[in-house]
């Protein structure tokens, strides 16, 4: 259940989103998420520390030196294109609603675009009619478990063996000295003119 939850986070991120990506290895059986600034760790730091430990050190090099060694073994997890983020909720709209309602929510829907995961996830009030919110979830996680089974078909895996990495990103990288901007000539302030 949770592999699934995590899958479905996974691939319906932003498509913009580039502070994460989200990864299988399957020579390890477990999903993992790389931060942006993770790619640090290997060659000049930038002025940089890590507060992870060092076996996260450890297993995060190792990762990112496989990853760009493009090895087999690490999948991306693919996300949602845009295309399929709006026809699947466009599903959902048009077999639970109707009328203005219906209406609404479709041109909510035709708006989606690289920068929402579902747009819908913001668009259907928690206190809707007819528990609408509730056949979403619902209808998510119909979409989750049919991304899970064709990620299990595609790659030969069983998500019940599937371990999820998780490291605390909130304490991983912080900057050691502020920027500092140094004035490279003397010239006259632009108020004085003479």
């Amino acid at each position: 259940m949770e592999q699934i939850i995590w899958l479905i986070v996974a691939s319906t991120v932003p498509i913009d989103y580039e502070s994460e990506t989200f990864y299988y290895d399957s020579k390890e059986k477990e999903f993992f998420i790389l931060g942006m600034f993770d790619y640090l760790l290997i060659g000049d730091h930038g002025g940089f520390e890590f507060e992870y430990s060092e076996e996260e050190c450890i297993r995060l090099v190792d990762k990112i030196q496989r990853i760009n060694k493009q090895d087999p073994t690490l999948i991306e997890i693919p996300v949602l294109t845009i295309a399929d983020r709006i026809s699947f909720q466009q599903r959902f709209v048009n077999e639970h609603t109707s009328g203005e309602v219906q209406n609404q929510l479709l041109e909510i829907v035709s708006k989606q675009n690289h920068e929402h995961q579902l747009i819908l996830d913001s668009a259907i009030p928690p206190e809707s009619f007819d528990n609408l919110l509730g056949m979403w979830e619902e209808a998510k996680f119909r979409l989750a478990q049919k991304r899970a089974l064709q990620f299990e078909q595609t790659y030969g895996v069983n998500l019940k063996e599937v371990s999820i990495w998780r490291i605390d990103k909130s304490r991983g990288v912080k900057k050691l000295a502020p920027i500092k901007a140094t004035a490279t000539t003397k010239g006259k302030s632009w108020w004085k003119i003479w």
